[in-house]
């Protein structure tokens, strides 16, 4: 309905814009020979509204086997797992990635992602909330990790294989 409505108010800005310069703006019923301008004539420009998707996640998903779906922009895929204390460490047995680790850019923050066979989340200077899945999305547990903890989780924890779906810094 958002992009109907903004059609309508291009269109009508495109025939206010015409009368004000002196070009026929709508044809009438006895000039035949006058253009018409309708909305679906005016073509829009892409919609400026974010969606959060994770920028190259497609490239990220074919290397290192790990699905980054969307986020606030404040937790990042890092390049190495260099222990700085932004870092959040998840420890997995995946075969793209046995250990991937994000950085938190400021105080809080969000990433929705899949990674598979999880076992633990280690954690230098912020507090973190992992969501994570197992049996085929069957079971769900929220693991809240301290700052500077290692959390064991799915087979870390003698448990089932776990699948991490997002993590979430709040301070």
């Amino acid at each position: 309905m958002t992009s109907f409505i903004r059609k309508l108010i291009v269109a009508g800005s495109a025939i206010a814009l015409g009368a004000v310069i002196g070009a026929p703006a709508l044809a009438s019923a006895d000039s035949a020979s006058t253009p018409a301008v309708t909305a679906g004539a005016v073509d829009l420009p892409p919609s400026g509204v974010e969606d959060f998707a994770y920028p190259g996640a497609a490239r990220i998903e074919a290397d290192r086997k790990i699905t980054l779906i969307k986020g606030d922009g404040h937790i990042v895929l890092a390049d190495s797992c260099d222990g700085s204390p932004q870092q959040i460490k998840v420890w997995t047995r995946n075969d793209g990635s046995k250990d991937v680790c994000f950085r938190v850019i400021g105080k809080s923050g969000y990433l929705a992602m899949k990674i598979a066979d999880v076992w633990a989340v280690d954690t230098k200077d912020r507090p973190v909330t992992a969501d994570l899945t197992a049996d085929g999305g069957k079971t769900h547990q929220t693991v809240d990790v301290a700052p500077g903890h290692f959390e064991a989780v799915g087979e870390g924890a003698g448990s089932q294989p776990t699948a991490l779906l997002e993590l979430r810094v709040t301070g």
